[in-house]
């Protein structure tokens, strides 16, 4: 794929998250909205202080379905971004089989950000590749947004006609399996990795994406811990990321792993301006900025818009053949 159509399908994609995120928010703006009178005004407003915790580096309530359609509307491109930012920078190419496990996947942000990435890096030499994802995720409403959004993705994709995205996001759809803890998704994956006719030539990524609070880093640590040393010859990549304030707990997931330090360190972020490794979201994104305009005016609130991806804590591991 030549770097033009490289950075139009990247454009392409830009497009169609756009316009999913905005499809999607409106729906269950609407559906949230139905009917609930004055005691709305409230559940909306104990949203709004909830997600703003994260801002200290707090976990909020995920289980509340206004915090769960709050977090889609503010954080969901910057973390699609993020993840296929670093991607394009440092993860070897998928010509697997590949297996990722994605600790915190939320509303599916890595699983969109690793369609357009692999979307993005295909030719014609490149046989269709399987990629299977365990995702763990608690929180039921983010979830069903997730599953909401990479349907409303996958429709985005194939109106725009974007071949080589949506012969992956087709590819994807029936090899995710989302659990709802990290021990659900230890035995499920012990299993396959046991088997070995399910595993041969099998890598394995482990994506830790912004899922880190003090309630989790010792689960997810042990978690980490335990595929490391079970599976140690499959695992080829590992991205953990966090807010920068959560350095510290990012480093302690990492000891005594070697890998890549990538942030906070603006200067990294800067290289993101070769033409190979450009970001997706780039400019405005119209119809997703008129949503959270909407969301804003109806709740007579106002959030930190503090929002850069470059003060992020982010550690990178690819393990070489």
């Amino acid at each position: 794929m030549t770097a033009n159509n490289r950075q139009e399908l990247l454009t392409g994609a830009r497009e169609a998250l756009d316009e999913a995120i905005a499809r999607v928010t409106q729906a269950e703006y609407s559906r949230l909205s139905q009917g609930r009178g004055r005691g709305e005004l409230h559940e909306r407003g104990r949203a709004c202080v909830s997600l703003n915790r994260l801002r200290r580096g707090e976990q909020p309530d995920y289980d509340d379905e206004w915090v769960a359609l709050l977090y889609v509307i503010r954080y969901q491109p910057r973390q699609v971004n993020l993840v296929h930012s670093v991607l394009l920078r440092s993860a070897p190419r998928i010509c697997g089989p590949v297996h990722i496990v994605d600790v915190g996947s939320g509303a599916w942000a890595s699983m969109i950000a690793v369609a357009i990435f692999h979307s993005a890096a295909k030719n014609e030499a490149v046989e269709k590749t399987e990629i299977r994802i365990h995702g763990i995720e608690p929180s039921t409403p983010m979830t069903r947004l997730g599953e909401e959004l990479w349907i409303e993705f996958g429709c985005a994709v194939e109106r725009m006609g974007l071949a080589p995205i949506i012969e992956t996001v087709d590819a994807m759809t029936d090899t995710i399996s989302i659990f709802p803890s990290l021990d659900d998704c230890s035995s499920t994956a012990r299993v396959r990795v046991l088997d070995r006719s399910t595993t041969s030539g099998r890598e394995y990524w482990l994506l830790s994406v912004h899922a880190l609070y003090e309630e989790s880093k010792d689960d997810i640590r042990d978690f980490l811990d335990d595929y490391r040393e079970w599976i140690p010859s499959c695992i080829r990549y590992e991205l953990i990321t966090s807010d920068g304030t959560k350095e510290t707990m990012v480093r302690d997931l990492i000891i005594p792993m070697r890998g890549q330090w990538l942030g906070p360190r603006r200067d990294y972020w800067h290289e993101l301006g070769d033409p190979v490794a450009l970001p997706v979201w780039t400019g405005v994104l119209p119809k997703t900025t008129g949503m959270r305009s909407q969301v804003l005016d109806d709740f007579n609130v106002r959030w930190d818009s503090h929002n850069d991806v470059r003060d992020d804590a982010i550690w990178v591991r690819s393990v070489p053949r």
